[in-house]
Formats: structure tokens, sequence, C-alpha cells
């Protein structure tokens, strides 16, 4: 597994509500997943979104957020809704 591959490593939470977000934060980059339901997946799976990089200062919204501390100085954040904007000048 890549260094990138390990980075961007799916959420560990498997009880997350369906069409939710988990958004891993690290110091080098943010990683956005969303649960999605399908047919062949009744309970939701993980599927990847998109890479922030923190230098390009993105400002996020998200409602209903719940923190939760990983290793190494990252965190997840689980969220109902999840917006991002760039500063765009």
């Amino acid at each position: 597994m890549s260094l990138e591959d390990q980075q961007r490593a799916e959420p560990p939470r498997t009880d997350a509500i369906p069409d939710s977000y988990a958004i891993n934060v690290r110091a080098e980059s943010i990683h956005v997943w969303e649960r999605r339901v399908t047919a062949q997946s009744p309970t939701g799976e993980w599927r990847f979104v998109e890479t922030l990089d923190p230098e390009d200062d993105p400002s996020v919204s998200v409602e209903y957020a719940e923190f939760t501390p990983a290793a190494d100085g990252q965190y997840w954040v689980y969220c109902r809704t999840y917006e991002c904007h760039l500063d765009c000048q």
C-alpha cells in the first residue's frame, strides 16, 4: 500500500448514518468521504469524494459534527452535511 493510499484510508467508523460525511484532517491533507447506500450495499459504504490541501485555506461548513481523535495528531470529523469553499482571488 502506497503512502497516499494509507493516508486516504477509509474511515474506521462502520455505524455512520447513510449520506453523511467523514473528513480526515491531517497536517498535510484533508480527505473527504461520503457514506453512500446502494442496492449492492443497503447499509452503506464509504466512497472517496476529494482531497483538499490545507495550504489552499479551504473553508469547510458542516452540520451535526462529531470529532474523533485518531493517531499521529490527525482526527476524523463525522457530519451530516459538508460544503467546501476555496478562497479564490
